[in-house]
């Protein structure tokens, strides 16, 4: 939930998408529909950030296929902070 959480900031504070502080919140899930063990994160993001430069509400500028922020490119971000963070608490661990 953390790799997933610094993705989302980085995301909105990034101008090329939303260009601000945004909010959001996430649901872990452990189990899929067929109730075999499946753990995954849902997370709800509103369609607006605050920025504090200009101390105002900015709407997202990516707005392709009814989603928020480019799929693919929050995929790879993810994927990376993720196995950062393996690698971290490995090290952290395994002193």
């Amino acid at each position: 939930m953390s790799s997933a959480a610094k993705t989302l900031e980085a995301f909105g504070y990034d101008s090329k998408w939303l260009g601000g502080k945004t909010g959001f919140f996430m649901v872990l899930n452990t189990w899929g529909q067929q109730l075999v063990v499946h753990p995954h994160v849902h997370c709800i993001i509103p369609a607006i950030c605050y920025n504090q430069d200009s101390c105002e509400l900015v709407r997202s500028k990516y707005e392709k296929n009814d989603f928020l922020l480019p799929v693919r490119g929050l995929s790879k971000v993810f994927r990376g902070k993720f196995i950062a963070g393996l690698i971290t608490d490995e090290r952290n661990c395994f002193p």
